[in-house]
C-alpha cells in the first residue's frame, strides 16, 4: 500500500471515529436520562463535548478525500456528500441547544432524542453513499452503528467515571448501566466480526475462505495462497495448512546439538594433542 493510499484511509478512519464519539455520547446519554439518574453538570458537559466532536466531524467530512478505485468503498457523489455534511452540522447544532436546556433544568429528551435520530441518519447516509453493493452497505451500516454505540458508551462511561471524583455522592447505578451497555456492544461486535469474515466481508472482502477450505478439494479451490503481482503470498486459511510436525523438528534439534557436540569434542582434542607434543627446538636441543 502506498503513501497516498495510507493516507486516503486515515481521512476516513478520523471521520468515522469523530462521528462515533459525537452520536455515540449523546445516545449514551439519552440511555441515562432515561434509566437512570444524573448531575446535570454531568449531563451539560458530556453533551457540549458530544457537539464540539460533531463540529469537528463536519470539518473533516469537508477534507475527504476521493476514494481510489482500488479502495473498498467508492465515492459517494455530491449530493450525498452535501446531505452528510448537513446532518452532521445539525447534530452540532441540536447538541448546543441541548446544553441550554439542560442548563436551564431539564433534562431535553425530545431534543436529545432529534438529535440522536439525525446523526443516525448522517452514519445512513454515509454508509449507502460509500458503500459499492448493496450486502456492503448493510455490512458497513450495522458496522458503522455498533462502533458508534461502543464509542459513545466508553467516552460517556469514562467521563462519569471521572465525574465521581467530584461528586463523591452519585449512585452506582448510571456508571453499572454504561459498563453493561458496553459489554453487550463488545459482545454484537464481536458476532459480527466472525459473521464479516464467514461472508467474505472482512478487511477487503477476501474473507477466510471457509467453504474452499472445508469442503472443496479441487483446482483452485484448494489453493490457500494467492500471489500478488509483487510476489506477496496472503494466507486465507492458515489452518488448513499441514501442521508442523514436532517430531520432525525434536529430531534436527538433536542432531544440531550432536553436531555442535562432536565439533567442540574435536577441538578439545585437537588442543590436547598440541600441548603435549614436545615442542620441535627442545628436541632438536637433546
Amino acid at each position: 500500500m502506498s503513501v497516498e493510499s495510507i493516507a486516503r484511509s486515515l481521512a476516513f478512519i478520523n471521520w468515522v471515529v469523530l462521528v462515533a464519539l459525537a452520536v455515540g455520547s449523546l445516545a449514551a446519554l439519552l440511555l441515562l436520562t432515561h434509566r437512570a439518574e444524573s448531575t446535570r453538570g454531568y449531563r451539560g458537559f458530556t453533551v457540549f463535548a458530544a457537539g464540539g466532536w460533531a463540529f469537528l466531524a463536519w470539518l473533516a467530512d469537508g477534507s475527504l478525500p476521493q476514494p481510489e478505485a482500488a479502495a473498498p468503498i467508492r465515492a459517494a457523489g455530491p449530493e450525498l456528500d452535501a446531505l452528510r455534511r448537513l446532518l452532521i452540522m445539525l447534530v452540532a447544532s441540536l447538541a448546543t441547544l441541548w446544553t441550554l436546556r439542560i442548563a436551564r433544568g431539564s433534562d431535553g429528551r425530545i431534543i436529545g432524542a432529534i438529535t440522536v435520530v439525525v446523526g443516525v441518519g448522517a452514519i445512513l447516509v454515509g454508509a449507502f453513499g460509500w458503500a459499492t453493493t448493496p450486502l456492503v452497505a448493510i455490512a458497513l451500516t450495522s458496522q458503522l452503528l455498533i462502533l458508534t454505540y461502543v464509542t459513545g458508551c466508553a467516552f460517556a462511561a469514562m467521563i462519569l467515571a471521572h465525574w465521581y471524583l467530584v461528586t463523591p455522592k452519585l449512585p452506582e447505578s448510571p456508571l453499572l448501566l454504561l459498563s453493561r451497555a458496553l459489554g453487550a456492544g463488545i459482545a454484537v461486535q464481536i458476532v459480527l466480526f466472525l459473521v464479516w469474515q464467514f461472508i467474505g466481508l472482512g478487511g477487503l472482502g477476501a474473507g477466510w475462505d471457509f467453504l474452499p477450505s472445508c469442503g472443496s478439494s479441487s483446482g483452485s479451490s484448494s489453493r490457500h495462497f494467492s500471489h500478488t503481482p509483487a510476489g506477496e503470498q496472503l494466507v486465507r486459511a492458515p489452518w488448513s495448512q499441514p501442521p508442523v510436525s514436532f517430531t520432525s523438528t525434536s529430531a534436527r534439534w538433536s542432531r544440531e546439538r550432536s553436531l555442535r557436540v562432536a565439533s567442540f569434542s574435536a577441538q578439545e582434542s585437537l588442543s590436547s594433542h598440541a600441548g603435549a607434543r614436545p615442542p620441535l627446538r627442545n628436541a632438536s636441543s637433546s
